[in-house]
């Protein structure tokens, strides 16, 4: 399912329309991995708050009959294989997402035509992208329609096609490293390694506590290091490595002006180990966070949060699996929990 059709399915059961519950399970477990689905998710539960505005006559009619014609005007085309079957979704398939989308348009003439301008052209990238198919030498088109021709990056499209790549889910996990950051857990909470200290004069040598750690070392036993209170005028911490002095800053999400603080399940030994959730945590059994948890907001970066079934984000809140590797959970792949900075 991609962001069109999670979008259509969401404000369809905004509407209290039919939504099959396939339909609906797959919408919710794409909007985790997706900020612009997850923040459309959230907007739709403010939409009754918001001032209505009449699109002006006709408006509306036009903006869907050209993005009908162009579906229309990319028919079907054979797989460059020459075995005669479909290389993408077709005319067919795009009409029917037109013929969707325009049916969600209608029951929403009183958004501003910014917002219907701006779904439309997320449906004309779909129409685009589906009807044009994978591109190759041997299509006969031109130079630009080859195979040997530059294409935007998942991670760095530009426009709405670039948008729609770069928030798949599964361009999202493959980008994901294999392993965590340099992370290490002091604590309970987790800190990512920063600038070495070259002004060790400046370091308060009154000691914090001690961290266990093997830190780059894949093979060494984890040792205890001392903990220093950074000079900096921020949660940063200063640790005694086996390289040296090094700063380490706390691995923060802000949620609503509240900072959040990535917390270890598990003591971090050496650097490339993920967080998990703390023990004591029932690990979610579905796509929504259930039961543990509920979804309850969305951060600065519109990733959606959760807070544990019957109580508020006040508390800690988690994030789902697999966000973006830009992401401050940096593609964890288990659920994390966060608390808030003092």
């Amino acid at each position: 399912m991609d962001c069109v059709e999670v979008q259509a399915v969401l404000s369809a059961r905004h509407d209290g329309e039919q939504v099959t519950e396939p339909e609906l399970a797959a919408a919710r477990a794409h909007c985790p991995t997706c900020p612009t689905c997850a923040a459309f998710a959230s907007a739709t539960e403010r939409i009754d708050a918001a001032q209505h505005t009449e699109l002006p006559d006709g408006l509306l009619e036009r903006i869907m009959a050209a993005v009908s014609a162009e579906a229309t005007a990319r028919p079907e085309r054979a797989d460059a294989s020459g075995d005669g079957r479909p290389a993408s979704a077709g005319a067919a398939t795009v009409q029917a997402r037109v013929k969707r989308f325009a049916s969600w348009s209608a029951r929403a003439r009183w958004l501003s035509a910014a917002a219907v301008l701006t779904a439309a052209v997320a449906v004309v990238a779909v129409v685009v992208i589906q009807a044009r198919g994978p591109e190759s030498a041997s299509t006969g088109g031109s130079a630009s329609q080859t195979a040997s021709a530059p294409r935007a990056s998942t991670a760095e499209g530009s426009g709405a096609a670039g948008r729609i790549a770069k928030n798949d889910y599964a361009a999202m996990k493959a980008a994901a490293p294999a392993t965590a950051p340099s992370y290490i857990s002091f604590q309970g909470a987790v800190f990512a390694v920063g600038a070495a200290v070259t002004d060790t004069s400046a370091v308060n040598t009154a000691v914090l506590g001690t961290v266990l750690s093997a830190f780059a070392s894949p093979t060494d036993t984890p040792a205890s290091a001392a903990v220093f209170k950074s000079p900096a005028a921020d949660e940063s911490i200063v640790v005694r490595t086996p390289q040296g002095l090094q700063s380490f800053a706390p691995v923060v999400r802000s949620v609503n002006g509240v900072r959040y603080q990535l917390q270890a399940g598990a003591p971090l030994d050496r650097y490339g180990v993920w967080p998990t959730l703390p023990s004591g945590f029932a690990s979610p059994t579905a796509p929504d966070g259930s039961p543990a948890f509920a979804r309850a907001s969305v951060d600065a970066n519109g990733v959606t949060v959760y807070a544990l079934s019957g109580f508020t984000i006040a508390r800690g809140l988690a994030v789902a699996p697999n966000t973006s590797a830009s992401d401050p959970a940096a593609g964890d792949p288990n659920w994390t929990w966060w608390t808030p900075l003092p």
